[in-house]
């Protein structure tokens, strides 16, 4: 849901992106060889907690990883490669050394391989980043992470071998952050998405205006319920994350009405309770 619908509305947000968009466009950035075993060049230089473990996955050949601090890659082969503030070319890192928090690498793989993330899964970090110049950054927690600061961030899919803009980075995830003027980009994990459940949803008629929504709330690590009115299609009402019941006022006489609960943070949600349908009485 937090994809944006292209590189427009990118570009109207962050002006600064144009100019490291257009020198992208300029190049073919084909994914590595695996012959040669070299990482794919950075884009070109542009003028002008909690503590929680997370499995990640890699695809087979180049992938821009990162993860907490120490943090030390396996089913790797070779050594890192990173590219950091003040950096001509490529600093090799040896197969084995522990991750810095905040730094992005790649890494190549020569099969598919999964791996165990230890850290904490709201932990944040600042990359300086000099004007015009590509830095390679890594989420440093365990969880989603936001982005903030840069003018534009692009991570690389190793399947299809093209970088795409970012505005996030998963657990595990690297990219290339850029800023025109020259900055820091600030990285911020967002923890873990709630666990349990909102179940049992009910709705109990109180007036032809009003109706009162009962539920068991089992849910944890919650910022709130947000009650959906899923007759309308809009969410109605946000309560407090411990909350097991909600009054719906000023609604219409002798209509039908469904609404359905759910628990968020800003990681994400639980599932939908089960839909409670009533209908008003005339007035």
């Amino acid at each position: 849901m937090l994809r944006r619908a292209g590189l427009a509305a990118c570009i109207v947000r962050r002006p600064h992106a144009i100019a490291a968009l257009a020198a992208l466009l300029a190049v073919l950035i084909a994914r590595p060889s695996t012959s040669t075993a070299q990482p794919a060049p950075p884009p070109p230089v542009v003028s002008g907690s909690q503590s929680l473990d997370a499995t990640v996955f890699y695809s087979l050949g180049w992938n821009l990883v990162g993860g907490p601090a120490d943090t030390v890659m396996s089913g790797n082969i070779g050594p890192l490669y990173t590219f950091q503030a003040g950096n001509s070319s490529y600093q090799t890192v040896p197969n084995g050394a522990g991750l810095l928090t905040g730094e992005g690498y790649w890494a190549y793989f020569q099969q598919p391989a999964r791996m165990t993330l230890h850290g904490s899964s709201t932990a944040s970090t600042s990359i300086r980043l000099p004007p015009g110049q590509w830095v390679l950054i890594g989420n440093p927690s365990t969880s989603l992470a936001t982005l903030s600061g840069a003018d534009a961030v692009y991570a690389y899919d190793p399947d299809s071998g093209a970088y795409a803009i970012r505005f996030r980075l998963g657990a595990g995830e690297g990219a290339w952050a850029f800023s025109a003027r020259g900055g820091t980009v600030t990285l911020r994990g967002l923890g873990d998405r709630p666990t349990g459940s909102v179940t049992n949803l009910t709705a109990t008629v109180l007036s032809s205006t009003s109706v009162r929504l009962d539920w068991v709330n089992s849910a944890s690590n919650a910022e709130g319920v947000l009650v959906f009115d899923s007759s309308a299609g809009g969410d109605v009402q946000r309560v407090d994350a411990q909350a097991t019941s909600a009054l719906l006022v000023g609604l219409q006489p002798n209509s039908h009405y469904c609404a359905l609960v759910y628990a968020f943070n800003e990681a994400g949600a639980t599932a939908t309770s089960n839909q409670a349908c009533i209908d008003t009485p005339p007035s």
